[in-house]
């Protein structure tokens, strides 16, 4: 809990105020990325702290885009990527619904998210894996 939900709250504490001070695109203060997760929604059995804390960060990341418009908000939420948290899990949704991720793909995917500089939220973002 205080890595996956604690941290994104202190973090976003801290640098709230430079964000909010600084005017960077378009007029807008910046942008602020978290990673949570599908599981944060739907959850399943064995890991009910990690769905517990993803559904946190989908509602601080929620509640902070309803209250400061002048910043970028996007949450990502992959499925499963293929951790060692992860090996061996299954749940009711994976084989047709959501694929097993690769954890390069999310990264780089975050990291396009980020660059984008759009003012838009995503409560669903899922990297299409690569063809190669």
């Amino acid at each position: 809990m205080n890595t996956n939900l604690m941290a994104h709250f202190w973090t976003i504490r801290t640098f709230l105020p430079f964000l909010r001070k600084s005017r960077v695109f378009n007029g807008l203060s910046g942008s602020v990325v978290a990673i949570a997760s599908v599981l944060g929604g739907i959850g399943t059995g064995g890991l009910q702290t990690y769905c517990s804390s993803k559904a946190g960060i989908i509602g601080l990341m929620e509640s902070l885009y309803m209250q400061y418009t002048d910043i970028h908000w996007c949450t990502v939420s992959p499925f499963l990527i293929n951790t060692q948290l992860f090996k061996g899990m299954r749940h009711r949704y994976m084989d047709y619904i959501y694929p097993i991720l690769d954890k390069h793909e999310v990264s780089r995917f975050s990291q396009d998210l980020f660059n984008v500089r759009e003012a838009y939220r995503d409560h669903a973002a899922r990297p299409v894996p690569s063809a190669s």
